[in-house]
């Protein structure tokens, strides 16, 4: 388990490739990834969650890391791309193997 101030996470790792499992990071995919520092009333401690969040979607995009996320479109696993304004989600390609 990882904890993340004011988050908690899961991260998996195996041959140099790594999973980070997330709860309530962000809320509202909209909002929140361009806009990072947007708060919610879930937050029990906005400020922390911000910053923490803020941090969080720097590390995300430059590292590539593999999110799997609540709150996101399905399929629910996707990158952060680094963008102009905040940031993108970019979900990664569902494929029904039945």
């Amino acid at each position: 388990m990882e904890v993340i101030a004011g988050h908690v996470g899961y991260r998996v790792s195996s041959k140099g490739q790594s999973l980070l499992i997330w709860g309530d990071v962000a809320h509202v995919v909209a909002v929140q990834m361009p806009h990072p520092e947007v708060g919610i009333a879930f937050d029990a401690d906005g400020p922390t969650a911000i910053k923490t969040r803020e941090d969080l979607f720097v590390k995300l995009a430059e590292d590539n890391t593999l999110v799997g996320a609540a709150h996101m479109p399905f399929p629910g696993f996707g990158r952060l791309r680094k963008e102009d304004t905040g940031y993108s989600w970019v979900p990664v390609t569902f494929m029904n193997l039945n």
